[in-house]
């Protein structure tokens, strides 16, 4: 290449590796925590954009009026999405 190698040069270019070596040893973790931080961002995002619960869904009944501070009528609860398959039936 016709550049001559004296020491100067050749120190300057070791310290210029040695000074990023750990900025591109940390890139793939900067990477990571960017892309987890993008899934972050939009499971929240489309959980503030679900629609509200309905009005009629739940039915307030003054304390002296009942017994119960919390009543479930007919509820079915699973830890799947299928029907068939109830693990807790209330």
């Amino acid at each position: 290449m016709g550049i001559p190698l004296t020491a100067g040069k050749v120190l300057s270019a070791l310290a210029t590796f040695r000074m990023l070596q750990d900025p591109i040893f940390n890139l793939p973790d900067l990477l990571n925590v960017i892309a987890q931080g993008k899934v972050s961002v939009e499971r929240i995002s489309s959980y503030l954009q679900e629609d509200e619960i309905k009005s009629d869904a739940v039915e307030y009944v003054p304390d002296d009026q009942t017994e119960f501070h919390v009543e479930i009528d007919g509820g079915k609860f699973s830890w799947t999405w299928k029907q068939e398959i109830q693990h807790l039936m209330i």
